[in-house]
């Protein structure tokens, strides 16, 4: 096993809250929880994002994935805001574990269009400085959906029996179920809670929500060694989990996985490519994956990678096809298990008589191991 140097750390997305002094002109002043009413406007802004110089561009159908230094125009993303009410003229109320409800804001999407951020209705800060605001948000709002109708679904409790309701308190625990067809997985992103936000001491400069990816992304690539004629007929992934409950704690060191289901097998390539000789590898997979974190190697469950395909040679002047099926345990390229907010890049090698597989690990920290498979 060979490791190579770390790359740098991972992007982080900041969603910047700003709050400015709303004029008579700007229309009605909305009445805040607590009964008073605060003259200053919540605007919602990405100020930047940040993205290795190694991350090249994605496409996803649903226009998913964060890449460059700003949301895709057209992209929309879900606010979650906790009212914390505290002792007027006597104690600034504290996130404290998450006995607060999302009253403030629930399920609040906000649109990208056109340089812009916008949502309605317009909320405001509470007018006494005591009464606080927390904020969590997920990305993209395609996902979630109110009554819990979307792929990902927002439970109060860890069992994920109780929906997530405006009412509820705490974070929320999110079931999600990633689609089948690798074009339809979304670049899911929590964000880290923005807690115990006030009027005073956020007015007119921003609050940052940073964002993180919750998803390992996988992709594919192959070469034949020299002088080999090799081409792949398929590769499909097995035993793969599709389903989990996330966990987003306060901050991104928080967040975890657990309840793992929906064992399935993905078709990567159902249809013949042929491979460049090696170092020159191709992409054999036409989208990257987005997976849920997981083990690749657990008690009774091995996540391995089907590869037919097939090794051509010419013999006397004839040319045969030799085909060949085997399963490659992708734990034993080095990376036993997929991490949240991880790029794996695994690189097949199919020569005459073995195949090589090596993956490469970067943050979207990097290493890169090899494994020969007789």
């Amino acid at each position: 096993l060979i490791p190579h140097p770390l790359m740098p750390k991972r992007p982080t997305y900041r969603l910047i809250l700003l709050a400015g002094f709303l004029t008579a002109a700007c229309g009605k002043v909305q009445t805040d929880p607590s009964g008073g009413e605060g003259p200053d406007v919540v605007r919602l802004q990405v100020k930047e994002v940040h993205v290795d110089d190694d991350w090249s561009p994605l496409t996803k159908a649903d226009g998913s994935y964060v890449s460059g230094t700003t949301l895709a125009d057209g992209a929309h993303f879900t606010v979650f805001g906790y009212y914390q009410q505290g002792v007027i003229g006597s104690s600034v109320a504290r996130w404290s574990g998450g006995s607060w409800a999302p009253n403030y804001m629930f399920g609040q999407d906000v649109l990208y269009s056109g340089g812009e951020y916008s949502y309605a209705p317009l909320r405001y800060w509470p007018s006494n400085v005591e009464n606080t605001i927390s904020f969590w948000a997920l990305y993209p709002s395609a996902l979630y959906s109110a009554g819990n109708t979307g792929a990902l679904k927002l439970y109060s409790d860890a069992a994920c029996t109780s929906p997530y309701t405006a009412s509820s308190t705490g974070l929320p625990v999110a079931k999600y179920t990633v689609p089948a067809e690798p074009a339809q997985q979304a670049d899911l992103m929590v964000s880290s809670l923005a807690a115990d936000q006030s009027r005073a001491g956020v007015a007119n400069t921003p609050v940052l929500l940073t964002f993180n990816h919750m998803l390992a992304q996988i992709e594919f690539a192959a070469c034949s060694g020299a002088n080999t004629t090799a081409g792949i007929s398929s590769l499909t992934l097995k035993n793969v989990y599709r389903t989990g409950a996330l966990h987003p704690g306060q901050n991104a060191a928080d967040n975890y996985w657990n309840s793992l289901a929906d064992d399935t097998d993905l078709t990567l390539v159902g249809t013949e490519t042929t491979l460049a000789v090696s170092p020159d590898s191709i992409p054999i997979t036409s989208t990257p994956l987005m997976l849920i974190p997981q083990a690749l190697n657990t008690a009774g469950h091995e996540i391995v990678l089907q590869i037919n395909y097939w090794v051509q040679s010419s013999i006397d002047g004839t040319t045969r096809r030799l085909i060949i099926s085997k399963e490659v345990p992708l734990s034993r390229s080095g990376a036993d298990s997929w991490l949240a907010g991880k790029r794996y890049l695994y690189t097949i090698g199919i020569g005459t008589d073995n195949i090589d597989c090596s993956v490469s690990v970067k943050d979207w920290v990097s290493h890169s191991e090899n494994i020969s498979v007789e």
